[in-house]
């Protein structure tokens, strides 16, 4: 992933400059290495790469490069900043994998949404979490083998509460008409590789923009063929961890997520938030071989959200996601506040 197809960055306004990628089919690429190589070449070719593909004047090359550093000042903002992703919605307050839950968590300001998706019977991609019914809608019917219609009669809404009564389970483009421009779609393939076609239709039939979508999975076939199929969409292998009875080893290992994010040619980590294993040690040496980058699931307290904020995660997935933005915000507005030491 280049630095402006980073989701935040893609279709936004730096110093009053407003930069649209796909748009311009501009590449920063040669520009950025010949900046840090020393060598024209890479000018050159940007140069004239750049000016023939938007056909504009000559471009006033001081200029660019205060606008790079602009963006990489951005960027530095970005480590500090991440994506509050909602989990299955805003689910601490809505049943979740809802329409509710999902316009909830746009009014709580999320940065993202996350949803878990089957294949019905009828080749429909739907949102629940469980392979069956019973949990939230109290009649127990597996997705793979009822039809969408059949479905769509279940309320998935009044075990919540009655005020969410008549909710329904919703399907992929259901959801995806929810989500606002500049905001980010995490979606969690629970079902084989079959799904990705259908996946990848549905994406390409949708107003979202590539940058705007996250696959992710705890299925590594599944990673493997959104990668092939969707290679410019971006995809996080999951894992939580298991510990071994014999042995006392915590697997993963840091090295075996490196092998399956090399192997599925996934663009990143997906992990539980289990501080006391997922730690500084273990993150640095995933991201020394290749791992550039990871988010972690699912973080309801502000404490956890600190510590990985402050290790570079992309994204925090939380069931609350008004909570754990207020709470970082709040501590950034007092460090903000506090008054310089004397010198």
């Amino acid at each position: 992933m280049e630095l402006l197809d980073h989701p935040i960055l893609a279709n936004s306004t730096i110093a009053g400059r407003k930069f649209d990628r796909k748009a311009s089919g501009m590449h920063f690429g040669p520009f950025v290495a010949a900046l840090f190589s020393g060598h024209n070449s890479g000018l050159d070719d940007v140069h004239e790469t750049n000016s023939e593909r938007v056909g504009c004047m000559e471009p006033n090359w001081l200029a660019n490069i205060v606008f790079f550093l602009l963006v990489m000042i951005t960027m530095a903002g970005v480590a500090n900043a991440q994506l509050i992703v909602a989990h299955r919605g805003s689910s601490h307050d809505a049943p979740e994998n809802t329409l509710a839950a999902f316009n909830l968590a746009w009014k709580q300001n999320a940065d993202g949404i996350e949803g878990d998706f089957w294949l019905s019977r009828d080749g429909q991609v739907v949102c629940c979490h469980d392979h069956t019914t019973g949990r939230t809608a109290g009649v127990d019917l597996e997705i793979a083998r009822s039809t969408l219609d059949e479905l769509k009669k279940l309320d998935v809404g009044h075990w919540k509460s009655d005020s969410f009564a008549g909710e329904r389970i919703p399907t992929l483009q259901e959801v995806i008409a929810t989500v606002p421009d500049g905001k980010l779609f995490v979606i969690e393939l629970k079902d084989g590789p079959a799904i990705v076609p259908p996946l990848k239709k549905i994406l390409e039939e949708s107003a979202l923009n590539r940058n705007q979508v996250l696959v992710i999975s705890f299925n590594q076939n599944v990673i493997r063929e959104s990668k092939l199929a969707m290679p410019d969409i971006r995809a996080h292998w999951l894992s939580g961890y298991e510990q071994d009875s014999k042995t006392g080893r915590w697997e993963p290992t840091p090295d075996e997520v490196v092998n399956v994010v090399r192997e599925t040619g996934a663009d990143g980590f997906g992990s539980k938030g289990k501080a006391d294993l997922f730690d500084a040690g273990f993150i640095r040496s995933i991201k020394e071989r290749d791992v550039r980058e990871f988010h972690v699931w699912t973080i309801d307290d502000p404490k956890d959200a600190r510590m990985y904020r402050d290790l570079g995660a992309v994204g925090i997935t939380t069931n609350r996601p008004d909570l754990i933005r207020h709470e970082l915000e709040k501590e950034t507005a007092n460090k903000e506040k506090r008054p310089a030491r004397d010198k």
